[in-house]
């Protein structure tokens, strides 16, 4: 929606319940006949965008029937991959499939499947709030005969594991606060490289540990701090440090 005389009233909203390769295929073939005839994968007709939520299709069930059968209800955005900006205030919009509140600011969120490795993303950028939380699988990357890198959330006998996390919000109204949780980590056999971050902040504590070594040890550094805001508790500990 664009106005050149109420500025306020201005907003984009993009917005899909599931979009993937096989279901472009699918729709391609009613005017298209003679795509009946291709067969892809499963993992690659399922790659696509998906709403942020794994559980979509379960706790949205109304939601998506609604948005497809044009039946008026208020669409939650939880259950759709969108990508929506509205500069000035919220904007309340009604659509044949429904209600659809758009949030003040930048927003983002939805999911991307390639051939069944998962990267998703829920953004808001406002002028009181910054809300990031992000996720990706684990990362295991070979070329050629050698090399191999790991990418995940922590380590394990020094071998990165889970998939990377980052969380992030940070608000100024109505009342300031924070909440960090970062957690991520790596190695390279090859190397006898491997490192790790973790960063903790909520309402009861702040916790940094780092760790990374290079060439067996012959770089190394492990740091780890952590204090509660009450000032019961305080540790700094500094090891391994060789450079």
């Amino acid at each position: 929606g664009v106005s050149s005389t109420v500025p306020e009233d201005n907003f984009f909203i993009a917005m899909v319940s599931e979009l993937t390769i096989g279901g472009v295929i699918d729709l391609v073939s009613e005017y298209v006949p003679a795509l009946d005839t291709v067969s892809i994968p499963g993992k690659l007709a399922e790659s696509g965008i998906y709403p942020f939520d794994q559980d979509y299709k379960t706790s949205c069930v109304g939601q998506l029937d609604g948005f497809v059968n044009k039946t008026a209800q208020d669409l939650d955005l939880e259950c759709f991959a969108f990508l929506s900006y509205s500069p000035i205030k919220e904007q309340r919009l009604a659509f044949r499939s429904g209600n659809v509140v758009i949030p003040a600011g930048v927003a983002l969120q939805g999911r991307l499947n390639f051939l069944g490795w998962e990267i998703a993303m829920n953004l808001a950028v406002s002028k009181t709030r910054l809300y990031i939380d992000a996720w990706m699988d684990p990362v295991d990357l070979e070329i050629g005969d050698g090399f191999q890198m790991r990418i995940g959330n922590r380590l394990e006998n020094k071998v990165a594991v889970g998939g990377a996390k980052f969380l992030v919000d940070l608000r100024v109204a109505p009342m300031p606060s924070a909440l960090i949780d970062i957690g991520g980590a790596f190695d390279i056999p090859m190397l006898k490289a491997y490192g790790m971050l973790n960063v903790t902040l909520n309402a009861d504590i702040f916790s940094y540990t780092s760790a990374i070594s290079l060439f067996d040890g012959a770089l190394s550094s492990n740091v780890n701090v952590t204090w509660n805001w009450d000032l019961t508790f305080f540790k700094m500990e500094l090891r391994d440090m060789n450079f």
